[in-house]
């Protein structure tokens, strides 16, 4: 088979399943900078929030679709590696909300890796990537680094 043919069909291959990215962080957040270096990548105050599970820094909340999403960062305790970014429409759910983020996510990353009536999760090689509705019907999405020593 010539190798232009084989370069096209590879690449119509990929399309068609949605082949998606690894990712290591989200927008300006790399998986290991330290909640200081995320202050100083948004030009915000550094004002970190503590309690026993992660220390917290909140970020400039952004507008996805017509959806305003709080976006916060956090470090586990111990640490100041970032390895968690999770947004929100808290406060202002719409009962679209869901449906429009799990389509641009889809669109992003492929088809999920499972999903049931609450919760979506996407695995790549890096970043777990979890939209998740409460019963109120608030959306959050969560990038996690994932732990190599954990696989």
């Amino acid at each position: 088979m010539n190798s232009a043919l084989t370069c096209l069909l590879l690449f119509s291959t990929t399309l068609a399943l949605g082949e998606s990215k690894d990712v290591n962080g989200w927008d300006k957040i790399k998986w290991g900078m330290t909640l200081e270096q995320a202050a100083a990548a948004y030009k915000i105050e550094y004002k970190p929030e503590k309690n026993e599970y992660w220390t917290i820094l909140d970020l400039p909340s952004i507008t996805v679709a017509g959806i305003n999403l709080g976006v916060n960062c956090g470090a586990k305790p111990g640490t100041d590696s970032i390895t968690l970014v999770r947004m929100s429409d808290w406060g202002n759910p719409s009962p679209g909300n869901r449906d429009t983020i799990k389509t641009l996510l889809i669109q992003k990353y492929g088809q999920p890796n499972s999903q049931d009536e609450n919760s979506v999760l996407w695995v790549l090689s890096s970043t777990s990537i979890t939209m998740e509705v409460n019963r109120f019907g608030w959306v959050s999405v969560t990038y996690k680094a994932i732990e190599k020593n954990s696989l």
